[in-house]
């Protein structure tokens, strides 16, 4: 019976580990291809985000047009080449409110890359 449990213990603990190790490469896989298609559409990217983003009387940014094209270009770019690439979105918890923040992230980069 010891041994029996211990065999369990093993095989869960191999399980996590490899489950970790897939998930960790998923999660590279899934921001080098964000990065390489932001590079890709830089200049288009940069464009929409200047023309869609827009100060309100108040003073604040409104940002739901940007959030649309952002929408829009996880859905038919970002989705479209991880299926392409056989990159598992799902295994790297790609949800759009992560995409969204490391696209901006990413964007920025390349930005302050091109400025200078």
């Amino acid at each position: 019976m010891g041994i029996f449990i211990f065999l369990i213990v093993v095989a869960v603990v191999i399980f996590i580990v490899m489950n970790g190790r897939d998930q960790k490469i998923a999660n590279e896989q899934a921001l080098n291809l964000l990065k390489k298609l932001v590079s890709k559409y830089y200049f288009s990217l940069i464009e929409k985000r200047y023309q869609l983003i827009r100060t309100d009387s108040y003073g604040n940014q409104v940002l739901e047009d940007w959030i649309d094209e952002v929408q829009y270009f996880y859905n038919k770019v970002y989705i479209d080449a991880a299926i392409q690439e056989k990159i598992n979105i799902t295994k790297a918890n790609m949800s759009f409110s992560k995409f969204f923040d490391l696209f901006e992230n990413v964007l920025y980069e390349l930005h302050n890359k091109h400025r200078f």
